[in-house]
């Protein structure tokens, strides 16, 4: 048989089994002894080998066959399976099963989404809460359900700074279903398709909503402010080595175009100081080791490289801490709430967009700070290069991380040459 040919399967029908319920097909399968009962039920074919060799004792195998199967599909149309107890048993096999095959951040999330939707993570759910009821099946939810589910969502859900919630994180709800159908589906086999969904366009149209970044003004004024609150006088010293280590934080990921679980992740072992030549001019540069998205391995780590204020922020971090060892990690604190206060008193927190909504910065924003400002002010900005640099591709910068406004590049292209003859 040649390579990649797909072997054809010959069948032979033998008998038919009308139970009066359904017909049941005998059937012998490429030349084989055994007879084969085929059945269609519950909106697919279902298989069962017999073990018989003639159609006699196969006709009474298949009955009894048929007659379980037909009894618990009555009884799971009558009694069904609560989407709740569907859901909570696709996390535990996430949990059990693929775990390294799906991230732990990711597993977490699917956890908070849920606890979000069946309204156990608020002590005053929202109504579509109350959409999960005892008497809800799997089996009843359809695009009717979920179409009336993200509805009642977008009129009442809030995040946690109290505004509607978006068009994305409706489409992450959705998301989840289709995670749980889709384990019903493959594993438990309890329904036989994946149901229709809504579809993404008009008020429900999800527009993209990139992570807002820093200009290279905002970015030295947020340094500035940080380098203040450092220096403060009568600080604790816990509070002083929390927003000394916050601004090595911000300068190491926005000089290296760190994602935030990539800064999270680097320990001393993984940083090595070097030196690279760039026109002629030799820089030095600090190479680490992340824990990178597209890792395929468990322990499979890309390199990302710091320039300028990223090889300060390493100096002094291992100038403050001479005892460290190679396994701690560089940032040793959770800088959530500290970095809001530092967006805070740099009046930077908010950032209102042309479209008139208004978004929020982040650790996330000092990635897409760090790609605009090489997009922008490098002198050979080549954006396959920065790419690479940044440990992406061309497209995600071109649709998420170039923010540079329409003014910076307008002056890059209006000079013109003079001609070489006057035009006629």
């Amino acid at each position: 048989m040649p390579s990649g040919t797909k072997r054809q399967q010959r069948t032979e029908r033998i008998g038919c089994l009308d139970t009066g319920f359904g017909k049941v097909y005998l059937e012998r399968r490429n030349g084989g002894p055994n007879i084969y009962a085929r059945t269609h039920i519950k909106g697919g074919y279902a298989i069962y080998n017999t073990k018989k060799t003639n159609e006699r004792d196969a006709r009474v195998e298949a009955g009894w066959w048929f007659q379980d199967l037909y009894k618990q599909a009555q009884t799971e149309t009558l009694h069904g399976h609560k989407f709740t107890d569907v859901a909570e048993r696709c996390l535990y096999w996430l949990e059990t099963t693929k775990r390294g095959e799906i991230s732990d951040g990711q597993i977490r999330n699917y956890k908070q989404k849920w606890s979000v939707l069946n309204g156990s993570a608020s002590d005053e759910p929202g109504t579509w809460a109350d959409l999960f009821n005892d008497d809800l099946k799997i089996e009843d939810i359809d695009y009717t359900w979920l179409s009336q589910f993200r509805l009642v969502r977008k009129q009442w859900a809030t995040n946690k700074r109290g505004t509607t919630i978006t068009n994305a994180t409706l489409r992450k709800d959705m998301l989840f279903f289709r995670l749980v159908f889709k384990y019903a589906i493959e594993v438990e086999k309890i329904i036989a398709k994946m149901p229709a969904f809504p579809e993404w366009r008009g008020t429900f149209a999800v527009a993209k909503n990139p992570t807002p970044h820093l200009s290279l003004g905002e970015y030295m004024m947020l340094v500035s402010v940080a380098k203040e609150r450092m220096n403060e006088p009568d600080l604790n010293p816990r509070t002083r080595r929390q927003r000394e280590e916050l601004l090595m934080f911000v300068l190491i990921s926005v000089c290296s175009a760190l994602r935030v679980g990539e800064a999270e992740s680097i320990t001393w072992a993984d940083c090595e100081k070097g030196k690279m030549t760039s026109g002629g001019e030799v820089l030095d540069c600090v190479r680490m080791w992340v824990f990178g998205k597209h890792g395929k391995a468990k322990n499979e780590r890309e390199k990302a490289i710091g320039l300028y204020h990223a090889v300060e922020a390493s100096d002094h971090l291992k100038a403050a801490r001479p005892d460290a060892k190679p396994t701690d990690k560089l940032f040793l604190e959770n800088h959530r709430d500290g970095l809001r206060d530092l967006y805070q008193s740099a009046g930077l927190w908010e950032v209102r967009r042309d479209n008139g909504t208004i978004a929020y910065r982040t650790a996330k924003s000092f990635r897409h700070t760090g790609i605009s400002l090489w997009r922008a002010w490098s002198k050979n900005p080549d954006i396959d290069e920065i790419a690479t640099w940044a440990r992406t591709r061309r497209v995600h910068i071109e649709d998420w991380y170039n923010q540079n406004p329409v003014e910076k590049a307008v002056p890059n292209i209006v000079a013109l040459r003079t001609p070489k003859r006057a035009l006629p």
